[in-house]
């Protein structure tokens, strides 16, 4: 275990160190305080677990990096490491108002110090990814017309209507912009349907961007032909792209897409895994990826999007169970 002496905020004492981080983000009681004294790992789990219990929500564990991006490797899976930056932009911090998974539930926190790696919880499971995107898919500043054609391709495996209700390509789509456009309290949940057509603006946008990369003015032309553009038409096909991608790239950037197997197609985080399932946890806003254990625990991988069960839709089917997260 780490030992070094974090150097966040003031120390007990007072005094003086280095500052990191503003101090409001230790003081979520008062004049509570870390405790200094004690090593990184111990501090950032129970500051982790102090908030968990005065807020009744799950919405710090929105802030854990993907595993890739961790420093603190003896940090348990459910401890954010607060000295490195998400490289991904947290649901929440998009729109907090229209995420509301568990629907009004509150989060009971069990917590051992005597086993300070276990987090108890309670869940409900709602899938198991089946397929996934490539990572490089969600590493890439822009898309490819490769990737989302094998976006599209694996979506097509599934049934036309979709489980949670409209069409599995209506479901599709709107996973790529997480079913809201806008910021916050201008935020427009669901999207409008002209989105629709948005989107099939950016795959010909990706399509002719592709062609041009070949060098051959033919291919470009060939493709003006086949979707019948003209050049007027390609000035309202790039401002209709530009909107789409600008939404996409708050969701699919740092996210990989998926299907699961019961159906349902979401974005999880980069070091997701075939097999690895999607819970809906108690007092959770948005749902999570957890990866089961050989004892029967579960480690876990980070907050996502699912569509259709983000906005309490699933809160009547939900049947609480003890879990363990490691």
């Amino acid at each position: 275990m780490a030992q070094g002496k974090i150097i966040i905020g003031e120390p007990v004492g007072g005094v003086p160190s280095k500052k990191q981080f503003n101090n409001w983000a230790w003081n979520s009681e008062g004049s509570t305080m870390a405790d200094y004294r004690k090593d990184v790992v111990k501090v950032y789990t129970e500051f982790t677990v102090k908030c968990l219990r005065d807020y009744m929500s799950l919405d710090m564990l929105s802030s854990v990096e993907d595993a890739s991006e961790k420093l603190q490797k003896e940090l348990p899976s459910w401890v954010p490491d607060w000295t490195v930056a998400t490289k991904r932009i947290q649901l929440l911090a998009l729109t907090a108002e229209n995420y509301y998974t568990s629907g009004k539930s509150s989060a009971g926190v069990q917590w051992d110090p005597a086993k300070p790696n276990i987090l108890g919880l309670e869940g409900h499971p709602t899938g198991t990814i089946h397929w996934l995107a490539s990572e490089e898919s969600a590493r890439v500043k822009m898309v490819k017309f490769h990737h989302v054609m094998g976006w599209e391709a694996a979506v097509s495996n599934l049934p036309e209507a979709y489980p949670r209700g409209s069409s599995t390509f209506e479901a599709y789509w709107r996973t790529m912009i997480g079913e809201f456009i806008g910021h916050d309290d201008s935020a427009i949940t669901p999207a409008p349907e002209e989105f629709r057509k948005y989107y099939q603006s950016f795959i010909t946008f990706l399509e002719i961007n592709h062609a041009s990369e070949t060098g051959n003015r033919d291919n470009v032309d060939a493709v003006l032909v086949k979707r019948n553009l003209t050049k007027k038409d390609t000035e309202k096909l790039l401002l209709e792209q530009a909107t789409f991608f600008e939404e996409l790239g708050r969701i699919m950037s740092q996210r990989r897409l998926c299907t699961l197997q019961e159906g349902l197609i979401g974005a999880v985080p980069l070091s997701t895994e075939i097999g690895d399932q999607i819970f809906v946890l108690k007092g959770g806003n948005v749902p999570f990826v957890l990866r089961a254990t050989e004892e029967g625990q579960y480690q876990f991988i980070g907050e996502c999007y699912v569509h259709g069960i983000m906005r309490g839709e699933m809160e009547s089917q939900l049947d609480w169970r003890p879990m363990q997260i490691v």
